[in-house]
């Protein structure tokens, strides 16, 4: 497996900080083993009390490789809010390390936060996406490094064609290309298809 990774968001740009708004969120906890293959952002550089986020998860990491097992309530864009129970929302990225790295039992607990109104969108790979309505799903899959075949990207061909199901619910057939995520669920799962 992959060792864990972090990466400091030197590079993270203004706009990109602006994505994340944090004002209302979620909570859920995930636990993870380590080395997670997950990594770690800062959500603005120029205020590091803003916190820490999920930017990837790798999908040959252990987390993806659990979530593909099991289910775990965790996504690319999830605020980390505690580790092991200890709060650390507006910790700086070092901080948050040293909680992770000396966390024991080689397993780390997070309480994550997710944007009231995001959906979270779990891909066959066991990668999670929390995005907001209205996103199209073949942008959501490229995020979730989920890779789709595309011939026409109008969806009038059906090569992009994916099943999902809504909060556990009836599968129904999607085309990334042009289908948005939907307002309202909490979870879409983005199951194989027959076709």
């Amino acid at each position: 497996m992959l060792p864990i990774s972090f990466v400091s968001s030197l590079q993270l740009t203004k706009e990109v900080s602006d994505e994340y708004d944090f004002a209302e969120v979620t909570e859920h906890t995930a636990t993870l083993a380590k080395p997670m293959g997950i990594v770690l952002e800062e959500i603005d550089e120029d205020d590091p009390s803003r916190g820490i986020v999920i930017a990837k998860i790798d999908p040959n990491g252990n987390t993806a490789a659990a979530c593909k097992v099991t289910p775990l309530d965790i996504c690319k864009g999830d605020k980390i809010l505690e580790v092991n129970g200890e709060a650390c929302s507006d910790l700086s990225f070092e901080d948050v390390m040293d909680k992770i790295i000396t966390a024991p039992n080689n397993q780390v607990t997070f309480t994550l936060g997710r944007p009231v109104g995001n959906i979270a969108v779990y891909w066959q790979n066991g990668v999670g996406v929390s995005c907001k309505p209205g996103e199209y799903f073949g942008n959501v899959a490229s995020e979730a490094l989920f890779h789709i075949e595309y011939s026409c990207r109008s969806g009038s061909c059906g090569t992009c064609e994916q099943v999902i199901s809504i909060d556990g619910g009836k599968p129904r057939y999607i085309r990334p290309c042009s289908a948005k995520v939907p307002k309202g669920p909490s979870m879409i799962t983005v199951i194989p298809t027959d076709r």
